[in-house]
């Protein structure tokens, strides 16, 4: 055998067997028919819930919102007579309101944007509204 035939076969043994090792290699990520249906199955799953969810998105978006009432009137009285029997300092009691108007406003706004609902003043609705006040006093005190 000559030096140049030698030297080939050298060469082709290693190709061999690094194309070996690369194909054992690829071996591993070859699945079997079971692992492929549970693979399908997850990712089907997986779109299903996506879609579910999707669908749920669009329908609460797109719902028509609920007309409620609130007698803001009545809580701003009510919060006037609590602050005024205590007898604060005037720069005190109007912080106190300030901060009451404030929290009011963002409660009403948080209220309306998560539950989809128009909130009108209970003096401008005649009938047929569900009246919420009872709940936005509810929430304005758990606020800090």
């Amino acid at each position: 055998m000559n030096k140049f035939a030698f030297g080939f076969k050298i060469r082709l043994k290693k190709y061999c067997h690094s194309a070996s090792k690369i194909i054992h290699r690829f071996k591993c990520f070859i699945l079997s028919p079971g692992d492929m249906v549970i693979i399908v199955m997850s990712q089907l799953v997986i779109a299903i819930s996506v879609s579910v969810v999707m669908i749920a998105f669009h329908h609460q978006m797109h719902q028509e919102p609920q007309i409620v009432t609130v007698d803001i009137i009545g809580l701003t009285q009510e919060t006037l007579k609590k602050l005024s029997s205590l007898a604060l300092e005037p720069e005190k009691s109007q912080h106190l309101i300030k901060n009451y108007v404030l929290n009011l406003e963002k409660t009403l706004k948080t209220l309306a944007q998560e539950n989809h609902l128009i909130i009108l003043p209970k003096e401008a609705v005649i009938e047929g509204s569900e009246d919420i006040t009872k709940i936005v006093e509810s929430l304005i005190k758990e606020t800090p």
